[in-house]
């Protein structure tokens, strides 16, 4: 237990830290609660540390369920958590944080690797290769989230994808490629179309279910997977629907979490601000956590605006969020390739040439004088 708090950024491991203490302690030694609160816990603030003597003594009560939360990264549940000053909410966030990184590492277990700093590359070990949990690749947001009228640079990206597909002998069957060409068209004319026929998909998969006409485990296991792409395509209600018959929470299940179209997290942007007017709503540009969560991905490339100051910061900070940089790579390259910076773009590329987003012109292009689109 403890070396796997120790692998973890420091601002992601006090959260956990606290949820595994409020849960493990009264099965330890004395000496072991001392030495785990030493190393891991070592300056709580009054109100935690009250918890945690709570626990120490075998007297608090932990929460049988756990509130549902679009927050992603333990760091994130213990900053507000420890804004509202409630007691409850700390037992909760605890609990949570352990939840979440639990969740977190079965998708990106191979995720931890030293930042990148300004004037020094930093080699991306070959092992961070990122799908959602559908199962497409994170470079097809390039294609899928920026806005249509950057028609050529998208093209020029899923030029570049198709040809990996082909050099490579990747062999996608029909479900992967229908899922995919769904997601390419998401905010396109064809996206309505696409986002049928997986609906369509899923009703099938339901009356196969209520019928027996094909074996139960295969169909229950199609019919999560099209629950969650169609949560990804912003289908919501029909996703929902798919829990019916698979018996699950999809908060459970980490749904929430998502990448879903880009105006739904403009919504809720929205939502906030008329709720709070003080509420920082461009925190997601600078917090690293809530920066490289699946829920501000579209933001991020929902806009032709160059953020590459916000990107930059952030790359620097990726000690303190290991999965800052796998999550943003794709889209630096975007703001990159939008403010024509085209030799750091080509830098940024070679961290991770297999995630290259094919949105760098060769040299020999731009010697001749070629326009950039």
């Amino acid at each position: 237990m403890a070396i796997a708090l120790r692998v973890l950024p420091a601002s992601e491991r006090v959260p956990v830290a606290f949820g595994v203490f409020l849960r493990a302690s009264k099965q330890w030694s004395g000496a072991g609660r001392a030495s785990f609160r030493g190393e891991f816990l070592p300056d709580p603030s009054p109100i935690e540390r009250e918890i945690l003597d709570a626990a120490e003594r075998g007297v608090l009560q932990m929460p049988e369920k756990l509130p549902v939360t679009l927050e992603e990264f333990p760091s994130r549940i213990w900053q507000r958590a420890q804004a509202s000053g409630s007691r409850a909410r700390l037992i909760r966030a605890g609990a949570l944080a352990v939840r979440e990184m639990k969740r977190l590492f079965y998708q990106y277990g191979d995720v931890c690797m030293e930042a990148p700093t300004v004037g020094r590359v930093s080699q991306v070990d070959e092992s961070l290769k990122f799908l959602t949990p559908v199962g497409v690749p994170d470079v097809f947001d390039l294609v899928a989230y920026p806005p249509s009228g950057l028609h050529e640079l998208k093209t020029q990206a899923l030029n570049k994808i198709q040809n990996d597909v082909i050099v490579r002998g990747l062999c996608l069957n029909a479900k992967q490629r229908k899922a995919i060409s769904a997601w390419i068209h998401l905010n396109t004319s064809e996206g309505p179309r696409h986002a049928e026929a997986i609906a369509n998909d899923t009703r099938t998969k339901m009356e196969a279910i209520a019928g027996n006409a094909i074996p139960k485990a295969s169909a229950l296991f199609e019919l999560h997977r099209l629950g969650r792409f169609l949560f990804r395509l912003g289908r919501r209600g029909e996703a929902l629907r798919c829990t019916k018959p698979l018996g699950i929470s999809p908060w459970e299940r980490g749904w929430q979490f998502q990448a879903v179209a880009p105006h739904v997290h403009t919504r809720i942007r929205n939502a906030v601000i008329k709720r709070a007017a003080d509420a920082n709503v461009d925190s997601w540009l600078h917090d690293p956590a809530l920066a490289s969560s699946a829920m501000s991905r579209p933001l991020w490339l929902n806009t032709t605006v160059s953020r590459l100051p916000e990107l930059i910061a952030l790359f620097t900070r990726a000690a303190d969020c290991p999965w800052t940089f796998p999550r943003l790579h794709d889209i630096f390259q975007w703001h990159l390739a939008l403010a024509d910076k085209q030799d750091e773009l080509r830098a940024v590329v070679a961290l991770a040439p297999d995630w290259a987003g094919g949105l760098s012109l060769p040299r020999s292009r731009r010697d001749l004088g070629d326009p950039v689109p």
